[in-house]
């Protein structure tokens, strides 16, 4: 951990790499969205945190996650996503969390054995494809699954649990990289399962503290690394108001944002390219995220979360002959005229998520957004 530069400007707000024409069919796929409904807001908000004594507010603080080997820890979640591409997809997805502590290990470092599973309870997909034909233009699905979200390939198998796999996680809320697969995925809505990271050290309301999370764009299975650079701030201690076990919990409500960047004009990018690319090649993958949280306490468990981040992968090829290959031009960034092949995708995501009590069920019944 260290200090961090400011974050630059990315997919949020920043450069795109360069500036494209607008086709008709993109202004019909806008249309065909808006007729048939767009994301509505996350039905999963976040609570009012009452203030606590000054004693309470601003003596330094050992923030740990604790988790307890038996029944999972259940929460309420809602998933939004929304791709732009050659597919404009809009998805939102209510769903239960299950993570289950399933052992403890010494180490070294000590660690976790968590089993994370989602089942889904409403699942909303609208797909439209201009370049289909007309019957297949607009396509909606709402099948519900249970599945284990893609999180990280550093995982292993339950024993005794055919398709369970479990992933290594500290009390810092860091998951433990194996030497094989040293990278987590960026790909649907995994970041969302990991954060936020908490401080080795003592820290109050008011401080910061920053880390580095190596991750690979899960859309794309080749060497594009990158690092996600994410700072974190304690933000106030609080006392959250509810029913049964929330009721006068004390929480340390943590703000983080984080950014990573990887684009292959760079040289320090373009040595993690595999060194036979056909062709040449530019691709530029831009993450950026913001989130909230809150953490119990005395429990060590977070009970609220929201996070919204965008991915924004771009892509050019330059196609060579083998004639041309001694003298074959290069790929520059952005869209590029000519025999120059580019796409670019952007893929959106809201999430947010509320620990339940046991045996209490959801008190938002899960309900059509569009």
């Amino acid at each position: 951990m260290g200090d961090t530069e400011v974050l630059p400007a990315g997919p949020c707000g920043g450069r795109s790499g360069g500036t494209r024409r607008t086709p008709s069919g993109v202004v019909l796929v806008c249309c065909l969205l808006v007729a048939l409904g767009g994301c509505g807001g996350l039905t999963v908000s976040l609570p009012f945190v009452m203030p606590v004594p000054a004693e309470e507010a601003f003596r330094p603080r050992t923030l740990r996650f604790r988790r307890e080997v038996g029944p999972p820890d259940r929460y309420q979640a809602q998933f939004k996503r929304r791709i732009r591409n050659d597919l404009q997809a809009d998805e939102t997805i209510n769903a239960e969390l299950y993570y289950y502590c399933t052992g403890k290990e010494e180490g070294p470092p000590p660690h976790d054995r968590v089993v994370i599973w989602k089942r889904e309870t409403e699942r909303d997909l609208l797909e439209v494809m201009p370049k289909a034909p007309r019957e297949r233009r607009v396509l909606r699905k709402q099948q519900v699954r249970s599945m284990q979200p893609l999180i990280t390939p550093n995982t292993d198998a339950e024993p005794g649990k055919r398709g369970h796999r479990f992933i290594r996680v500290n009390e810092l809320g860091q998951i433990l990289r194996m030497k094989a697969t040293p990278y987590h995925f960026v790909a649907l809505d995994s970041l969302s399962y990991f954060w936020p990271v908490l401080p080795a050290h003592e820290v109050k309301p008011g401080d910061r503290w920053t880390t580095d999370v190596p991750v690979i764009v899960g859309m794309e299975f080749t060497n594009n690394l990158l690092s996600l650079h994410a700072r974190f701030h304690f933000v106030e201690v609080g006392m959250l108001p509810g029913r049964g076990e929330s009721n006068g919990t004390l929480v340390a409500v943590i703000e983080y944002s984080y950014y990573g960047l990887l684009d292959t004009g760079a040289p320090i990018d373009a040595a993690k390219m595999p060194p036979n690319t056909p062709g040449l090649l530019w691709r530029r993958h831009a993450v950026e995220g913001v989130g909230r949280a809150y953490l119990d306490i005395g429990r060590g468990r977070l009970i609220w979360k929201k996070e919204n981040y965008v991915v924004t992968v771009e892509l050019k090829t330059v196609s060579v002959t083998r004639k041309d290959e001694g003298d074959a031009r290069r790929a520059g960034s952005g869209p590029g005229e000519g025999d120059v092949e580019y796409h670019r995708t952007v893929n959106t995501v809201e999430f947010a998520a509320r620990l339940l009590a046991p045996g209490e069920v959801a008190s938002e019944r899960p309900s059509r957004t569009r």
